[in-house]
C-alpha cells in the first residue's frame, strides 16, 4: 500500500482516527477497516500482521510532485487550477473560507474544474470518493506556492509604493501608520517563505 492508492476522503479519515485512537490495536483495527474495509476480528492473525506490515507506508509523509494539466479520475476528465491569475474573486473567497472551516470536500471544487465546467457548474462529492492523495497533494502545493509568489510580489510592490509616499508625508501620525503597515508586509512576507501557508488565509 501507497498514498496513491488512498483517496482524500480516506486521508482525511486517517489523520481523524491517528488523533483520536490511543490504544495500538484499536488503532491499527480503526486504519485497516478504513483503508481495506476489513474488520480485523474476522481475519486470521497472520493477515493482520500482514495489514499491520502494509500500514508502514503512513509514517513517510508524501513527497508533491509537479502536477498535471488535466487528471482522468476514474473516467471523468478533471483540470486543476494552475493558473493564479485566472482566478476569479468567488473561487478565492471560497477557497479562503473552505480552507478556513477545514471544509475539504468542498476545497476539491475549488481546486479541479470537471472538464466542460465553468466554475461553480459543477460541484459534486465525485472527487471526494474518488480523487487520490497524490493528486490533491500535488495540486493543493503547487496552488498554496503559486498564491504565496503573488501575495509576496503585491506586498513588496504595496512597500515600494509606501517608501514613496513617505517621503511626501511630513505628519508624523501618519508617517507612524505607513511604517507600521510596510513592518506588518515585512513580516509576513517573513511568513510565507518559511512556509507559513496560513497567511494565504
Amino acid at each position: 500500500m501507497k498514498w496513491e492508492n488512498i483517496t482524500v476522503k480516506q486521508y482525511y479519515k486517517i489523520m481523524e482516527i491517528i488523533q483520536e485512537e490511543q490504544d495500538p490495536y484499536l488503532l491499527n483495527a480503526e486504519l485497516i477497516r478504513c483503508i481495506w474495509n476489513v474488520d480485523v476480528e474476522n481475519i486470521p492473525y497472520v493477515r493482520l500482521h500482514q495489514y499491520c506490515k502494509e500500514l508502514e507506508f503512513l509514517a513517510k509523509p508524501y513527497e508533491p510532485k509537479a502536477p498535471k494539466k488535466e487528471y482522468d479520475v476514474n473516467g471523468v476528465i478533471y483540470r486543476p487550477v494552475l493558473d493564479v491569475s485566472k482566478v476569479t474573486t468567488a473561487q478565492y473567497i471560497d477557497f479562503q473560507e473552505c480552507t478556513k472551516r477545514n471544509a475539504y470536500k468542498e476545497l476539491l471544487n475549488c481546486l479541479f474544474i470537471k472538464d466542460g465546467c465553468e466554475y461553480g457548474d459543477c460541484i459534486d462529492d465525485y472527487l471526494w470518493e474518488n480523487l487520490t492523495l497524490d493528486v490533491y497533494s500535488d495540486v493543493m502545493f503547487f496552488f498554496l506556492e503559486l498564491l504565496k509568489k503573488s501575495m509576496i510580489n503585491t506586498l513588496n510592490s504595496s512597500i515600494k509604493l509606501m517608501k514613496k509616499e513617505l517621503k511626501t508625508i511630513k505628519d508624523k501620525t501618519a508617517r507612524i501608520a505607513i511604517l507600521r503597515k510596510m513592518v506588518e508586509a515585512k513580516v509576513i512576507i517573513l511568513r510565507l517563505n518559511e512556509g507559513d501557508y496560513g497567511q494565504l488565509i
